[in-house]
């Protein structure tokens, strides 16, 4: 639970990611009326998530983000990013084919190359090895993080489709409002998702430069004891 909290910390010191990821919910609803907003939406996650990956390496540092100066490191990663993005899918597909378990296996050891690519520069490739290196042995910290945000999301949907049908029972005005609930309770839940993911690929890839705070502590210290 450290590394939930201390990503929920990191999400009130830097609320303009609730903001990116509220557009990343609404391009992805829109994407259920029109496909192409659904390539936007995804296009646009990528990015955002890319940017929250970077806020939890300076929040780690002890440094304040520069948004546009983030923004244009994710931007020259996007390639790399896509190409990662479809990897897993294809991979972690064939996985859930074969049988459910691979499939989550897979798609847990590949889930820190985003982290990977944006933090450490590396192409789609090395960013999937160093994910599957550093994911083994935070398997079970990866699912319980999943597992929480699945479960969060869930909640959220059964508890707000008896508001929303009292709202309006004919069914129209309820699920445009659903959908709108639940956009925004995503804009808060997934930022912390992308935070967390962050730090524990921080916290295991092995020492670096970022792992040193402007005030000279090194961070290791720290995550020794989280």
């Amino acid at each position: 639970m450290g590394t939930i909290s201390e990503s929920i910390g990191w999400l009130q010191s830097n609320p303009i990611l609730i903001v990116l990821f509220l557009v990343v919910g609404i391009f992805s609803g829109l994407g259920e009326v029109v496909a192409l907003f659904s390539i936007v939406g995804f296009l646009i996650q990528l990015y955002v998530s890319g940017i929250a990956h970077l806020v939890a390496r300076d929040e780690l540092a002890g440094k304040t983000t520069d948004i546009g100066a983030a923004s244009s490191v994710v931007l020259g990663r996007m390639f790399s990013l896509i190409g990662i993005a479809l990897i897993t899918v294809i991979l972690g597909g064939i996985g859930f084919l074969l049988f459910i378990i691979p499939g989550i296996y897979i798609t847990l050891r590949l889930s820190l190359a985003p982290a990977a690519c944006v933090i450490d520069g590396k192409d789609a490739f090395d960013s999937l090895g160093k994910s599957w290196d550093v994911a083994q042995g935070n398997l079970l910290k990866l699912l319980g993080i999943t597992i929480l945000f699945l479960v969060v999301m869930f909640a959220a949907i059964i508890g707000l489709v008896p508001l929303a049908v009292f709202v309006d029972s004919s069914g129209t005005l309820s699920m445009v409002l659903l959908v709108g609930l639940v956009t925004a309770m995503t804009a808060f839940v997934a930022p912390v998702i992308q935070l967390a993911y962050a730090r524990i690929y921080l916290e295991n890839r092995g020492a670096g430069a970022d792992d040193v705070r402007e005030d000279g502590i090194d961070r290791n210290a720290d995550w020794a004891g989280a």
